[in-house]
């Protein structure tokens, strides 16, 4: 399977010209070849499900899920900023480098993004433990 790369050019930038340049003389990719890609990589996520996953995250990425914590046993930082990547796609690597932490939630399913910072927040506070004990109902006394 080929390595696709992808570029990202700014007009704004001085070497926009000379970039646009060597961009546009790269050999292009035939569309069989993409399809043929794609194919080879739902056919080895099928076979081979989750592991498949981590190794293709691994080469296409540049990114190993071992390399994250879990959401669980994670000390949120009592200053931080949380970037959650894209729906469908992944933090780049220059993101990933400016980063402390790498989280990861574990799931036996898939979660979109809004639901990842909704879990993620709701651990930061849990953890945290800012928050006095929650009745058993609705005022009634604390649990023991």
């Amino acid at each position: 399977m080929s390595l696709l790369q992808w570029q990202q050019l700014n007009a704004q930038d001085t070497v926009f010209a000379a970039a646009l340049a060597n961009l546009l003389k790269r050999s292009r990719i035939s569309e069989a070849t993409v399809t043929q890609t794609v194919e080879e990589i739902i056919r080895r996520v099928r076979e081979d499900g989750d592991s498949a996953l981590i190794e293709l995250t691994a080469t296409l990425d540049h990114f190993s899920v071992d390399d994250a914590a879990d959401l669980p046993s994670f000390r949120h930082p009592l200053q931080a900023a949380y970037i959650l990547g894209p729906e469908r796609g992944n933090l780049s690597s220059l993101m990933l480098k400016r980063c402390n932490y790498t989280v990861k939630i574990p799931t036996k399913f898939c979660i979109n993004v809004g639901i990842a910072g909704a879990v993620t927040m709701y651990d930061r506070l849990i953890s945290l433990g800012k928050f006095s004990r929650r009745p058993v109902s609705p005022s009634g006394p604390l649990e023991k």
